[in-house]
Parts: C-alpha cells; structure tokens; sequence
C-alpha cells in the first residue's frame, strides 16, 4: 500500500524556532528508542516522531498521544551518536502543538515570541490599574497594613473569579481539540478500560510523579518539580480557603501566623519557591558532556520564570508588611496581582497548558493500553534423589617378603584391588610402587619400580623397572600390566611374555636378557639395571637409567646425601620367609 507524502516546510522551520534546529541530524540508528523509559517492543519511541518530524508529516506528530506522555527525560538526547536531540524536537512539538489546538489560536502567538512580552504584561496592569481608578484607589493607604484596603475583596473577586474561569474554560476548549486528533490516531481500536478508571491511574500517578522518577540523565528534576507542584497546589488551596473563610466565617486577612491556613500558605510558598529555583539551577548548570545541558526556549522560560516572578512577590508580600513598609508593601502588592493575572489568565497558551494535554495525553494511553499480564514462571522439576554406593575397601595384609606380590589396603591407586593392578604396600616411605608396586626391599630409599614395579634387588637404586605388573621372584625383577606375571622379571603391556631376564616390555618386543626396561620396542644392553625409554641402549654402568637415547650419568648422591651403591644380586629368601609363604 502506497503512501503519499506531502511535507509541511513551514511545520519544519516552526520545529526549529521551538527548538528542534538538529533534527536532520537523526540517520535512524534506534538508540534513542533503546533507552526511553516508554517505548516498548510494539511502539518503539521516539525513533518513528524523528522522521515524521524530518518529512513534516504534522498531522502525524500532532495525533500522536506518546509525544505528551514523555516526560522530557532526555536520556535519548544524552545517548544520541549524532547529536540530533530527539528530546528538545519533542519539546519543540509539544510547544507547537499548545499554539496549534489552543482557542483562540491567535492569541497564543503572542507567547511565542518574545517582543511580545511586554504588551502581555502591559494588559494585567491596565485593567488593574483602570479597577483602581474606579474604586479610587489610586494612592497608598494610611495606617496598618492590609491589602484590602487597596484591593477591595469584592473587587478581586470581579476580577479574578473571570479570568481563572477564562483560563480553565479556554484549556479544556484546547485539550478538546487534542483528545478528537489523539482519538482519530485510534481509529477502530477498542478501549481496555473506561475513561474514569484510566483517569484515576493518571491521577496517581501524576501525584507520585512516577514518570520522573524513571529518568536517569535528568532524574534531578524530580527533586525540583514534585516540591513545586505541591506548592503550587498549597497555594491555590490556600486562596481557596481564605475564600471561604470569608463568606463562610466573615472573617477578612490578615490572617495571624499561627492558623493552619496560613501556615498552608507559608509552606506551600517554601515548596514553591524551592522548586522553581531548583529548576532554574537545572537549567543554568553547565554538564562536562555538552550533550547533557539543558537547552531552553523562551516558551519554556516563561512559565517558569512566570511562576518564579508569582512566587517570589508573594512572599515579598508578607515580608514587608510584617516589616511595616507600606511605601513597598503595596506596588508589591500590585506586581503580585498583576502576575497572577498573567499566569491564569494566559494559562491555555503558555507551558502551563501542559496541565490539560499531558493529562489527556495519559488518560487516553492507559484507556487503549493492555494491561500487564503477571508473567508465571514454571516450577523447576524435581529430580530424583541421587544414591551414592559407598565401597568398602578390603583391608588386605601386606605381604611378607619382597617379590610376593600381595596386595596392600593402604594404597590409594595400586594395593590390592587397585584398577592399574599391581603388588602390594611397600614397608618403607621411598621403596616400593606408587602405583600398584610390590615390596621394596629393607633400603630407604628403595630399590625398584616407583610405578608399579616387582620387587627389586637388595640394591637401593638396582632392579628393573616396572609399570603395574605383579613383581616377579626372580631377581632384578619388573611388574606386568595387562597379563600374567612374567617368569622373571621385566613387564609386559599388552599380552607378550618378556624374556626370562630382568627388564620390561610395553609394546610386545621383548627386550634383552638382565636389567632395564623397554618401552619402545628396543632391547638393551645386557648390563643389569637401567632401563631405556626410547630405544637407545644405556651404557653397561649398573643402576642408570636412560629415557631419549643419551647415556644417563653415574650414580650420584640423592634425597639428603645418601650415595647409592652398586647393584648387587639379590640374596635367596630366609627359611622363615619361605615358611610363611
């Protein structure tokens, strides 16, 4: 389905007056619609306003509720790459949009520009001024203090009961036109709640500002607009009841400082004042990142310097006359009444309107938005309880005499019962198997296979080495992983028998006659002791040992500085030992 386009040039040069002077700047990157409290995955904001606002697609933005929802936040602005400020186009939409559905739309311009200043003051002092002249109240009264003296209350009231009538009259006559575009946005959607349920959840939140509270870059203008709002509230609750003091209870003001609607007064005027010049900090502090200054139009520094000027005369009002200068107490007076003249006067067509939009801007929005389904997590699954088998380890006796290959309890990987097979406990702390090794002999250091040898001859350091195997009886003995004991000495991995002397065999090549070990397929020399990794035969010294082919040096002192000595053949087994085996 085509649409056809058809730009507003002049919607965009108003944008840029407001405001919105960068909003070519914007190449669609989405950030700013990632990090805006408010936009969702269904309505991503404010990234679709960025190119209605670029084509000038005015009916677009004007109709579109999302524009008065924000808050202003500016984290968008704060985040951008390109410094388009999607935050200060939508202020400078919205500030559009007040002129635009305000009535009478001419008068509004007058707020835009600020030539127009003056003449806006001009008209609360003329018709105050020409009030004045008809009470004859043109001079400063004598005696005490009191404002009625000067200002008669019946003639407030014939002033001020019109004008806030106008004002309010004027916005709702504005906000009218802006809930008919905002609907037509919604054609043929149906409502989820009625308009007095989505009123209530918009008033409070308006009350808790929970908005506010969501933004981060200005998250400080919580802390000046919710004091400021209630001050405002304190304020024109407090006019409302002195009112009523008066038609009710006849009683006329000054009011002494002890009654509670004067002290409603008095705080109300401190959260007043506190508020306004908090914001105006805001606005005059300068950022280390230029992109989080607050820029402002003078649309927005009308209000609030409107509000600031009401406040601060007010309570320049009670100040001179508990100080008795009625020379000031009384032109105070004046500006004062002038002021608020101009703020509820001019309301529909100056920021204060923001009163009447945003809150039908809220209103319609949680009309027509779903209400949030409570998300159940399932429950996770019960798993089965899990038995842990405890083994019994067989406590086994260890063996008697070197070359018996009984197992020993005390061996974590190779007593008896061990998985790499293997001899028993060695008696000493050096000798013996690791590793499922047989009996050492009576040396400390012991003579044998650390992993898993038979037993070794009666020298410390002689004997085949073996890896896993039973230990053979025969002297200079080795283990066996994988078979049956081999004959006499020497091991064998992988099922071939070695030959009747010494060494070990892992591969299946047997290897030579007396001494050393085989790993590797090639036999060693005949000498007894060492044992060859690799395949190059060791030198005839006894004891050494050779892993990589290059002859291993003579035996040399270890563990503390005991010298081992030469090989030597082993002795035959005592009687005794042959009795208990």
């Amino acid at each position: 389905m085509s649409t056809t386009v058809a730009p507003d040039l002049e919607f965009i040069r108003s944008l840029k007056t407001f405001g919105g002077e960068n909003l070519k700047s914007c190449y669609q990157c989405a950030t700013c619609s990632v990090v805006c409290p408010i936009s969702t995955d269904d309505r991503p904001f404010p990234r679709p306003e960025m190119i209605h606002a670029q084509w000038g697609m005015k009916d677009k933005l004007l109709s579109d509720p999302l524009v008065w929802v924000c808050h202003n936040c500016r984290d968008c602005s704060s985040y951008c790459p390109r410094g388009a400020k999607p935050g200060e186009l939508l202020a400078a939409v919205r500030d559009y949009s007040i002129t635009h559905f305000a009535w009478p739309r001419g008068f509004a311009r007058l707020f835009n520009d600020a030539k127009y200043l003056p003449l806006l003051f001009a008209i609360p002092v003329i018709v105050l001024f020409v009030s004045l002249g008809i009470e004859g109240h043109l001079h400063i009264p004598e005696g005490k203090i009191v404002y009625s003296k000067l200002f008669p209350i019946h003639l407030v009231e014939y002033l001020y009961i019109p004008v806030t009538f106008f004002g309010f009259i004027a916005g709702l006559m504005g906000m009218r036109r802006y809930w008919t575009a905002i609907s037509a946005h919604r054609a043929g959607e149906t409502p989820h709640r009625t308009m007095v349920e989505a009123a209530i959840l918009t008033g409070k939140e308006i009350l808790s500002h929970t908005q506010f509270r969501k933004c981060s870059v200005e998250g400080k203008r919580y802390f000046g607009h919710l004091p400021m709002f209630y001050g405002f509230l304190g304020a024109f609750a407090t006019t409302t009841m002195v009112t009523l003091y008066y038609y009710l209870f006849g009683r006329l003001t000054p009011l002494p400082l002890y009654d509670p609607v004067k002290i409603l007064g008095n705080v109300s005027a401190v959260l007043l004042l506190y508020g306004c010049f908090r914001l105006i900090a805001r606005r005059k502090e300068e950022e280390p990142e230029e992109r989080n200054n607050l820029p402002s139009s003078y649309f927005d520094w009308l209000f609030l310097g409107l509000l600031t000027a009401v406040a601060v005369t007010g309570t320049l009002t009670e100040l001179t006359r508990l100080s008795g200068a009625a020379g000031i107490a009384y032109p105070t007076y004046f500006i004062h009444l002038s002021l608020i003249f101009m703020l509820l006067g001019y309301m529909p067509y100056s920021k204060f309107a923001h009163l009447f939009y945003r809150t039908a801007a809220m209103v319609h929005e949680k009309m027509y938005a779903q209400e949030e389904a409570a998300v159940v997590l399932p429950a996770p699954p019960e798993l089965p309880p899990v038995e842990v088998e405890e083994e019994e380890e067989e406590e086994v006796a260890a063996p008697a005499a070197a070359g018996v290959g009984a197992p020993a309890a005390t061996s974590p990987l190779g007593g008896g019962g061990s998985p790499l097979g293997g001899g028993g406990a060695p008696p000493s702390m050096f000798g013996g198997s690791k590793i499922g090794g047989g009996a050492p002999p009576t040396s400390s250091l012991g003579g044998g296979s650390k992993i898993g040898g038979g037993a070794p001859p009666t020298s410390p350091l002689g004997g085949g080495g073996g890896i896993g195997g039973t230990p053979p009886p025969a002297p200079g003995g080795g283990s066996k992983i994988g078979g049956s004991p081999p004959p006499a000495g020497g091991s064998t991995i992988g099922g071939s028998p070695p030959p009747p002397a010494g060494g070990s065999k892992i591969g299946g090549s047997p290897p030579p006659p007396p001494g050393g070990s085989k790993i590797g397929g090639s036999p060693p020399p005949p000498a007894p002791g060492g044992s060859k990794i690799g395949g190059t035969p060791p030198p005839p010294a006894p004891g050494g040992s050779k892993i990589g082919g290059t002859p291993p040096a003579p035996p040399r002192p270890m563990f503390g500085g005991v010298t081992p000595k030469p090989p030597a053949p082993p002795a035959p087994p005592a009687e005794e030992e042959a009795k208990e085996e």
